[in-house]
């Protein structure tokens, strides 16, 4: 039950990013904090860039207090020897939010990349737009996996709510389109960025 406790006191510390994040809206353009001053950004362009990094912080907190919150209960259940039994219609539900949280990051991290682009150029920037968890020196890439993010979402929910049923009890499309999405954002993402500011950039 402590254990409890403590993951669900994660929106506290996200709910105090965000604030900062919003804050950060007024601060003049050549003092911003999330575009490179060099790259002659507006306060709109700032004002965008922040609440896509507010959705992002929704995404990925969301799902990461989640997933804690669950299996601490279901580590309680297994400690106090009363294991749980759920209804399917549980898991639906679970699956249809957890598809939704992965939509608001993957559409975020889509328009973001796009929005970028189209303002200030396809990259690579000498210096990062960073924003919450979102680092970006080449928008293309931030648009793609986020393309590719929102597209798994969308399958999810179809999933979900049984508009793409299930074939058979081996069915692994799902888990083959999670290991697909997974391996092109450490790929494509993570990989390049962290590879680009160790070996390129310096």
């Amino acid at each position: 039950k402590i254990l409890v406790f403590i993951v669900n006191l994660g929106p506290i510390s996200v709910f105090i990013t965000i604030a900062r994040l919003i804050q950060g809206a007024n601060q003049p353009p050549e003092d911003n904090e999330f575009i490179p001053p060099d790259m002659n950004p507006t306060h709109r362009d700032i004002r965008f860039v922040i609440a896509m990094g507010v959705l992002s912080l929704v995404s990925v907190c969301g799902t990461l207090i989640g997933g804690l919150t669950v299996v601490a209960l279901n580590l309680c259940a297994f400690l106090g020897e009363k294991p749980l039994d759920k209804h399917r219609g549980y898991y639906v539900v679970r699956f249809a939010y957890y598809s939704l949280l992965v939509f608001i990051g993957g559409i975020s991290q889509l328009v973001l990349g796009l929005y970028l682009g189209s303002h200030f150029g396809w990259g690579p920037y000498n210096d990062a737009v960073h924003v919450a968890v979102y680092t970006v020196f080449f928008p293309s890439l931030t648009a793609l996996v986020g393309a590719v993010q929102t597209l798994y979402a969308i399958f999810g929910w179809c999933r979900a709510l049984d508009m793409i049923p299930i074939r058979s009890k081996d069915d692994s499309s799902f888990a083959i389109a999670t290991l697909i999405c997974w391996v092109i954002t450490m790929v494509v993402q993570v990989c390049t960025t962290s590879f680009y500011i160790t070996f390129i950039q310096q």
